[in-house]
């Protein structure tokens, strides 16, 4: 049973039994190794909520994208 916390940029992957590296680009914090929960919105990334994924932000200076060309 797991009890501890991956550092930033990892996971915990079960099959293997260990912290693993984010292997999504721009992601800060993986769920598994398709799936992202909190994209680096600072460099402009958003969370594509259908693909898990970290979309590119269109929306110059926008640093709270929610879809290409969404601004909060």
């Amino acid at each position: 049973m797991k009890t501890w916390t991956c550092p930033s940029l990892s996971f915990f992957d079960p099959a293997q039994d260990l912290c693993t590296t984010c292997p999504i680009i721009n992601c800060i914090n993986c769920l598994n190794l398709t799936v992202c929960s909190v994209c680096d919105n600072i460099a402009g990334y958003f969370l594509n909520s259908t693909t898990g994924q970290c979309d590119s932000c269109n929306v110059i200076g926008c640093i709270n994208c929610t879809a290409p060309l969404m601004c909060l």
